[in-house]
């Protein structure tokens, strides 16, 4: 007994194949072969897109292309009326579909796609955050200012504002805000496990999507606990971004100042030839782009000014930090080293460790040659979100300027 094998290459033919029939529904050529008036001026029948391969394939392919499955279960449907409507065999039943492509289905899918990861990521993130803040609560106070004088000493250039903003909310509520961010991500996990379970998974509209989602939230989370901790968010950045505004108010004078004087060359040198690009319709957003650019670019230039001496500033103030609590460490666990005080105020051991560490830092930070502080790049992946809440801070505290 024979069995007949297709060959080993049948799958990749077939795959083949697919791509020539969408090719070939595709283009506008096979307008002559669809329905309607082709090419000569002959009515003729509209013919499937299967129909219009095999008509224009040899005879051996165009028998394996009647083995293959329906075109229309390998594309989604919105896709294969664009497709049908392109290639002219349909009209009607193609065109009401492709008149009323799926919103809801694009809405359904983005809304999905969010609340799926958010219930894979922020569980293990919240829980990770709470079990180093409960790990750091731990540990001796000399430790912690030892890590934090590490930390600015090699990165307090990089993130010059998000530094002085927790100094500053130190000073406003530091702990009123913490709490109100544990209440916020508490409710955030409640309504997303919410949102994925009770949700609907029948075809909607998008306004009743949108509504269904609304009312699931609503039910879902503590409506006071969230005004607490947005109102306790609210009047703690206040606190924090009037301290920022007097800390850097010449940096700010000089964004404002830089980009006062940029906004009309920019309009006078590259203006011209922008409205000559651009069609005629849009002239009015010229001016108004040209001066955010204006704006953006004074405050690159004048925070990367400012970014350059928080480097060195930090460099030296984290260093000692580190050195200090360090030496208080030592002394607190008994290690004595001969012939040096271990005394803060007579020795010379924490500025001379303290001032090599700046060193390093500085190093770091603008060794370079480019003057512009930054994370290295492996670093980048876990320190992404501070960069985010630093630029977000700087164009915040500026623009209320």
């Amino acid at each position: 007994m024979t069995i007949n094998r297709p060959p080993k290459s049948a799958s990749t033919i077939k795959m083949m194949l697919r791509w020539v029939m969408l090719f070939a529904a595709i283009s506008p050529a096979t307008s002559s072969m669809g329905g309607g008036r082709g090419s000569w001026g002959i009515n003729r029948p509209a013919l499937s897109v299967k129909q219009q391969v095999t008509t224009a394939l040899p005879k051996t392919v165009a028998t394996t292309v009647e083995q293959m499955p329906s075109f229309s279960t390998v594309l989604p449907e919105n896709i294969m009326c664009l497709v049908q409507l392109r290639g002219g065999g349909y009209s009607s039943d193609a065109a009401a579909v492709v008149g009323n492509i799926p919103f809801q289905q694009i809405v359904r899918t983005i809304v999905t796609t969010i609340t799926s990861t958010a219930k894979i990521v922020l569980p293990p993130i919240v829980a990770t955050t709470r079990a180093l803040a409960a790990f750091y609560r731990t540990l001796p106070k000399d430790a912690i200012i030892a890590q934090v004088g590490f930390v600015y000493c090699f990165c307090g250039g990089s993130y010059p504002t998000l530094f002085a903003a927790v100094q500053a909310a130190q000073v406003c509520g530091l702990h009123r805000m913490l709490a109100a961010l544990s209440d916020l991500t508490d409710e955030a996990v409640i309504a997303v496990d919410a949102a994925s379970s009770k949700m609907n998974k029948k075809a909607q509209s998008a306004r009743a999507m949108f509504s269904e989602m609304t009312m699931v939230v609503m039910k879902s989370v503590d409506p006071v606990k969230i005004n607490s901790a947005c109102g306790a968010l609210y009047t703690t950045w206040l606190g924090v971004s009037t301290v920022l505004e007097k800390e850097f108010a010449k940096t700010i004078n000089y964004a404002v100042t830089l980009g006062n004087y940029i906004e009309p060359v920019m309009r006078k040198v590259v203006a011209p030839p922008v409205y000559l690009c651009v069609p005629k319709d849009y002239h009015r957003w010229v001016p108004i782009c040209l001066g955010w650019l204006s704006k953006a670019l004074a405050m690159r230039v004048a925070w990367r000014l400012q970014r350059v001496l928080t480097a060195t500033t930090s460099a030296v103030l984290g260093g000692l930090m580190f050195s200090r609590a360090i030496v208080r460490m030592m002394h607190k666990q008994g290690f004595h080293m001969a012939g040096i005080s271990q005394d803060e105020e007579t020795t010379l051991l924490d500025e001379a460790l303290g001032f090599t560490v700046a060193a390093a830092g500085i190093y770091v930070q603008l060794g370079d040659g480019k003057f512009d502080p930054h994370v290295a790049f492996p670093f980048t992946l876990l320190t992404w979100p501070f960069e985010v809440a630093e630029n977000w801070i700087q164009w915040q505290i500026t623009k209320q300027a």
